[in-house]
């Protein structure tokens, strides 16, 4: 029996996802919720890592973003192997579950992209669109420190509009306003997953 709640976040780069996430995992800490964040895209990542280390050079962290690089590599995987992602993913997600146990859980996944809903959605994830000004969305991207700018309008990023959201976050204030916002979705997602009452039969 899988009892976890599964919620899947998705938005263009800068709107908050990871930092939506990191929220979610603080409250699960707190509230005795178990939690783990999962990416699609950490065979990006492992692409990324490898291309670096070919060139000679150093990533700071196995998650320091080189947009233009991850792009690129987001849509040459995606082209030779449109199932790799999905399946490293759902291979990912088992390890999980096993790990946390047959107890009320959380799983997020912090980097939905548009070619990912249908099979988040059929694996019964949560869609959840975080979202902010573009402006508020380039200057958080400058700010983080990563090696290049990923592209918001590179096909990988594109798209986003069209899916259709299970809740929404805003994240265009201040970050005590995003923190509640995420709880606020959270609460809801937590009900919604409570199973109906049953009728006593007098």
């Amino acid at each position: 029996m899988d009892d976890s709640v599964k919620i899947a976040l998705y938005g263009p780069p800068g709107s908050g996802k990871s930092s939506a996430a990191g929220i979610l995992e603080d409250y699960c800490g707190a509230i005795g919720l178990p939690c783990a964040v999962i990416k699609l895209a950490d065979p990006l990542y492992e692409a990324q890592s490898a291309v670096y280390r070919i060139a000679g050079a150093s990533l700071d962290d196995f998650y320091q973003k080189d947009g233009e690089l991850l792009n690129s590599l987001g849509r040459h995987m995606r082209r030779i192997n449109p199932m790799l992602l999905h399946d490293r993913f759902l291979a990912r997600l088992h390890d999980v579950r096993h790990a946390l146990g047959d107890v009320p859980s959380l799983i997020v996944c912090d980097d939905m992209r548009f070619p990912d809903h249908v099979f988040m959605r059929s694996i019964g994830f949560t869609l959840v669109r975080v979202f902010a000004p573009d402006e508020v969305c380039l200057s958080r991207r400058r700010g983080r420190g990563d090696l290049s700018l990923a592209s918001a309008t590179h096909v990988t990023e594109n798209n986003l509009h069209v899916i259709e959201p299970d809740g929404s976050i805003d994240n265009s204030g201040t970050f005590s306003a995003l923190r509640r916002s995420v709880i606020e979705t959270l609460e809801k997602a937590l009900g919604a997953s409570a199973p109906e009452p049953r009728c006593r039969r007098g």
